[in-house]
């Protein structure tokens, strides 16, 4: 086939081909970086998602909670509590709701998860009229509000997924099972407060609450395992021993009392 090509044609084709595979690598640099900047701007957004469903799900633990209490106590407690933080709740809502209505996103699965999580919110004036009126159980309450939190927490799980570069994405799940580790210890902050409330453990609740203690620590491991060195000093830091020991104390109680009723 060469033998028939000109010295021109052949000094043509020696110029192109060189040139072609430096078009090719310049097109193919162009499009990872436009893929990358594309990837960083989906990161922004998402992490934005993050933390305002991060401060969503902080405020939901918090009347998951005192609404456990107040069934726990028949209604007796809790009450001026209970309001407030209804309120706090419910700014929290519309401000993850305002950014979702501006917020474009191509990724179907996270669409879905957030529709999914905002259908779940529309139900919360219902349970909150039957936590008023005391016609809800406190399993009940407990899985409606874990149910919401774990949709929210399924769009930070998402992060860790679509992150390709590792150093993100390790801190990604550092930081998913961080906010797990404080669901739990939040759904633990549920039962405790109906017990004390109630003065004693329903057999179902005591063995949530036993669950609850032992997934903490797998959570924990985990972040321990993702985190930087860094993370982990500040983690220390935050959660010093005096805190770690009076949280030891309160399970205790809880584990003797249990005994006791059983």
């Amino acid at each position: 086939m060469f033998k028939n090509f000109k010295i021109n044609s052949k000094l043509l084709l020696m110029v192109a081909l060189p040139l072609l595979g430096l078009i090719y690598f310049t097109i193919d640099n162009t499009l990872n970086k436009l893929i990358v900047v594309e990837q960083m701007n989906s990161l922004q957004k998402l992490s934005e998602l993050a933390i305002k469903s991060s401060a969503l799900i902080h405020e939901l633990q918090k009347e998951r909670g005192i609404s456990a209490g107040f069934i726990g106590s028949l209604g007796l407690k809790f009450s001026p509590e209970l309001k407030n933080q209804r309120i706090k709740t419910d700014y929290s809502v519309s401000i993850l709701k305002d950014f979702i209505e501006i917020l474009i996103l191509n990724d179907k699965e996270i669409q879905n998860i957030l529709q999914s999580s905002l259908k779940k919110l529309k139900k919360i004036g219902t349970k909150r009229f039957l936590i008023n009126k005391l016609e809800i159980s406190v399993e009940d309450e407990l899985d409606y509000y874990t149910d919401i939190v774990d949709s929210l927490l399924a769009n930070i799980n998402h992060l860790s997924k679509i992150i390709t570069n590792g150093k993100l994405s390790h801190n990604a799940m550092a930081y998913f099972n961080l906010l797990q580790a404080k669901e739990k210890a939040g759904i633990e902050r549920g039962t405790l407060n109906n017990a004390f409330s109630k003065g004693h453990f329903d057999p179902v609740i005591y063995k949530k609450f036993v669950l609850l203690v032992g997934a903490q620590d797998i959570y924990t491991k985990n972040f321990f395992f993702f985190a930087t060195e860094k993370q982990q000093q500040f983690y220390q830091k935050i959660i010093n021993y005096e805190s770690t020991n009076k949280v030891e104390q309160i399970r205790e109680m809880a584990f003797k009392r249990a005994s006791k009723s059983q």
